[in-house]
């Protein structure tokens, strides 16, 4: 039997430590920032116009867009004129919450003119993306559509060449649109050709333009007649009425009437 010494026998081994650590992950978010968007309500002008900027969602983080409001780009509204602007300010959403209002007023004014666009222009967002940079809204217009009148003239015949019967076509308030009406003579006692020289055409009044006026040629001659009439019609408005469709146009004879010859009756 072989006996183990003493210094030959296993150690008993020491107790294990383990140490404490920490390890960190990182979870990176794949999600996208909010679409910030906005859209208008219009107004009859006078009113007042409100943008709603919404979050497409409602974010964790606060999230910011600048906004400012604009001309729109067909029939722009004007700054100051049909609306009272919005100076560049930024909204701020905070976390969880998705919309904001923007409200300003219009301006009420008496000139007939084609609704109107506004727009609000998002820029500049934090935690957020945009999509379209403008929205708009329409200031509807609520006057009445100015009318087309015309005077009526006389003049004087003469003896010999022509001389101008100058009507006045009259707009009954300026217009912030393009208007035009339509005009052709007219027979009466006095005739084409023979007494004045016929015309027709059109007129158009550029937007804040109120009067403007058309000749007729009337022909001088010797004979002696009474005084004669012709008509200037108006006919096919366009961004206005006619209140008074006909000018009329008076020829004033001023040949002298032949001399009345008698014989005396004898008896």
């Amino acid at each position: 039997m072989t006996t183990l010494s003493h210094s030959s026998r296993p150690k008993a081994l020491a107790p294990a430590k383990i140490s404490t650590a920490v390890a960190t992950g990182t979870i990176i978010d794949d999600d996208l920032e909010p679409l910030i968007t906005a859209k208008g309500t219009g107004t009859v002008e006078g009113g007042q116009v409100s943008f709603t900027v919404s979050l497409s969602e409602p974010s964790s983080r606060t999230v910011k867009v600048k906004v400012r409001t604009v001309p729109g780009k067909t029939f722009p509204a004007t700054s100051g004129t049909d609306y009272t602007p919005v100076a560049p300010q930024t909204l701020i959403f905070a976390a969880g919450e998705t919309s904001k209002a923007v409200v300003f007023a219009t301006r009420e004014d008496l000139l007939d003119e084609d609704d109107e666009r506004v727009g609000l222009e998002l820029s500049e967002p934090l935690s957020g993306r945009i999509n379209g940079v403008v929205a708009e809204a329409v200031i509807i217009d609520n006057d009445n559509s100015p009318s087309f009148s015309i005077d009526d003239v006389s003049v004087i015949e003469g003896h010999k060449n022509t001389t101008a019967a100058t009507f006045t076509v009259t707009l009954s308030a300026p217009s912030g649109r393009e208007t035009s009406v339509d005009f052709t003579t007219a027979n009466g006692t006095a005739v084409a050709v023979a007494d004045f020289v016929g015309i027709g055409g059109s007129l158009t009044f550029v937007p804040g333009q109120v009067k403007q006026k058309i000749s007729v040629q009337v022909k001088g001659e010797t004979t002696f007649e009474a005084d004669e009439q012709f008509r200037l019609v108006l006919s096919k408005s366009r961004n206005a009425t006619v209140t008074k469709t006909t000018g009329l146009g008076t020829i004033i004879n001023d040949d002298k009437a032949p001399a009345v010859k008698s014989s005396a009756n004898s008896f």
